[in-house]
């Protein structure tokens, strides 16, 4: 009995393209859903009618809500038929796209505080934010602190204030502190060039690149252990500019960097980590692409290296990534500081609150359950990974009985971010395999994308495999 099969699109009366995976079929949606798209299926396992048909209705100008299947589908599909209908049904009728909504306002942010101001339900303001987004610059500035960890849990809105009013004095204090030219010099080369088309950076003598340098400045001298690293203006930049504040600034960038530290550390076991991490999840759905680049020597995915280390930031316009960063913050579970925010190595060194992977893994407070995915309809399967023996020369960089690691631990605890680079890479895979780039040709192209990427569209299909990985659990890789 033979399993195969031929999934096309219909470009014309008589005329059909082949589709492979849902990425195709998004392509096909743009160029050819007027007034509708009809995808086809020939199959030859089992009797009865020889396809089905996918009608998309023709009002909608993007994925639709809901889609049609005409004809009676066949008991048992091969497994990449059920992965294509999973994917389809998850991208068009599932929860990616029936949880979509418009940006946060202010009204809505009030449901989430009490009379006082007390953020009693930290949880679903998360949730709110990574499924739409905020809705402008003034509400930004009041969401992103919680969003970035700033305040301890509990405090009022006046509590906030007064907590605010301290922390900025003493990083008045901490900025007055001498800094070597060797840190001002390496500062100042990252600032110049960053961001400077946005109008907040532009111009000569601007105010606020001035604050950047003292910002990242500060930072390096009062966290010697780490100190400036290159990427890091990249960060700070989009959260002064948002904030318009200094020393506001510099505590939501000390909560940032709470988390992203270790990113920048000699070592980079994190980021070996989440290149691993990433072409798990670009084998599992879509080994066509991950054989290829593996074929050019790319298979570690180092051209990504910027997209995880500055957490996809200048991949996109600028009030794009506004939107992308507060999406993939708000998609890990709060972490607020057990009592207060450490502005300085110091007093982390102290132990006032420092900051490790194992607080994401464990079970929060501010949470109503012990998994902190389960508020994106997670059902965890908890049975432990297997072990990997170590790597020896000519090993190859994933073991074929490699699974997906759950949400905890995929991506070093920011799991979703590795969904939106997954987006990224797939959403160029025809030009890629066309074209046959060489090693140095991928980066290259790549590179030429630096802020041309469609962080709305990006975003929806993110979403989609992401709360499919969540419902699923760990995934096996397609055989």
């Amino acid at each position: 009995m033979c399993s195969e099969f031929s999934l096309c699109y219909q470009t014309g009366p008589e005329t059909y393209q082949s589709l492979t995976s849902d990425w195709d079929l998004d392509a096909a949606l743009d160029a050819y859903a007027d007034p509708h798209l009809t995808l086809l299926v020939r199959e030859h396992v089992w009797d009865g009618p020889s396809g089905w048909d996918l009608v998309v209705p023709a009002d909608y100008v993007v994925p639709p809500a809901c889609l049609a299947l005409l004809g009676p589908a066949p008991p048992s599909p091969p497994p990449a038929v059920s992965w294509l209908r999973r994917t389809l049904s998850v991208v068009f009728g599932g929860r990616g796209t029936r949880d979509e909504k418009p940006p946060m306002t202010e009204a809505e942010y009030s449901l989430y505080v009490d009379i006082n101001g007390k953020m009693i339900r930290p949880r679903d303001l998360f949730i709110a934010v990574y499924r739409g987004g905020l809705s402008g610059p003034g509400l930004r500035r009041e969401v992103w602190p919680h969003l970035l960890n700033v305040y301890p849990a509990g405090f009022t809105a006046t509590q906030r204030a007064a907590y605010l009013r301290s922390k900025c004095e003493a990083y008045r204090g901490l900025s007055r502190h001498p800094v070597s030219d060797n840190i001002l010099e390496m500062v100042r080369k990252d600032v110049l060039r960053t961001d400077r088309q946005h109008s907040f950076f532009a111009g000569e003598d601007n105010a606020n690149v001035q604050a950047l340098h003292r910002l990242l400045s500060t930072y390096a001298v009062h966290h010697p252990q780490l100190g400036y690293c290159q990427g890091m203006s990249d960060l700070a930049a989009p959260i002064l500019a948002t904030m318009q504040d200094e020393a506001v600034s510099y505590l939501c960038f000390c909560g940032l960097m709470r988390r992203l530290s270790s990113n920048f550390t000699s070592g980079g076991k994190n980021m070996a980590t989440m290149f691993q991490h990433l072409a798990l999840l670009l084998r599992h759905y879509d080994p066509q692409l991950y054989y290829y680049l593996e074929a050019q020597g790319a298979r570690d995915l180092l051209f990504c290296y910027r997209w995880l280390l500055l957490e996809l930031k200048r991949e996109f316009p600028f009030q794009d990534a506004l939107l992308l960063l507060e999406v993939v913050w708000s998609s890990i579970p709060p972490d607020p500081p057990q009592y207060d925010l450490p502005l300085a190595q110091a007093e982390e060194d102290e132990g006032i609150d420092s900051y490790s992977l194992s607080s994401q893994s464990a079970a929060s407070s501010n949470f109503d359950d012990s998994n902190q995915w389960s508020s994106l309809d997670h059902s965890p399967e908890d049975s432990p990974l297997p072990e990997e023996e170590e790597e020896e020369e000519n090993t190859p960089f994933l073991s074929p009985k490699t699974s997906i690691p759950p949400p905890e631990e995929l991506g070093c605890g920011n799991p979703f971010l590795l969904f939106v680079c997954l987006v990224l890479l797939v959403q160029h895979r025809n030009y890629l395999l066309e074209n046959t780039l060489e090693f140095s040709d991928i980066g290259m192209y790549f590179d030429k994308l630096v802020r041309r990427h469609d962080a709305k569209k990006a975003l929806l299909q993110a979403r989609a495999l992401f709360e499919e990985y969540l419902l699923t659990g760990t995934l096996e890789p397609i055989s």
